[in-house]
């Protein structure tokens, strides 16, 4: 029989892998489509939020970078978990923003103090440090609806 505490785990793994994307449909890009790409510092698979739906968003080669596409407003986010003494923190931050055609994004995700986070910045390497912040980022403001 399995430990309560092994249960958990599983659950818990469960439920990241259910909110990563594995069971979100993967965004299907039109012919002509425009896009700007996000790097990924963290995680493999970026979920998106575009009318109230939900997709997942995957590189195509080891670049982890995806494509995303423009004229609307989007929410992303990825699903993180950490597992430390006895406890196990899981959580799914997002943010949305405005992306611009043929704009490069880097977005970075983290668990600090036992709070999520996730962030955006578009390159700019007329920067000292090659980034500048996203002006249009805001909290979520897509929900998937059932």
């Amino acid at each position: 029989m399995m430990s309560p505490k092994a249960l958990y785990r599983s659950l818990a793994s469960l439920l990241t892998l259910t909110l990563i994307g594995c069971v979100n449909p993967p965004y299907n890009f039109s012919p002509n489509e425009k896009s700007a790409s996000i790097k990924l510092l963290f995680g493999n698979t970026l979920s998106m939020c575009r009318d109230n739906k939900l997709y997942r968003l995957t590189p195509t080669d080891d670049s982890k970078t995806v494509r995303v596409p423009t004229g609307k407003r989007v929410s992303v986010g990825t699903s993180m978990s950490y597992s430390g003494y006895n406890v196990t923190y899981s959580c799914t931050p997002f943010l949305s923003f405005l992306p611009e055609e043929n704009t490069k994004y880097i977005t970075d995700s983290n668990i600090i103090n036992n709070n999520c986070h996730i962030d955006l910045v578009k390159e700019n390497p007329t920067t000292r440090t090659g980034v500048s912040l996203e002006p249009s980022v805001s909290k979520r403001d897509c929900f998937v609806s059932n």
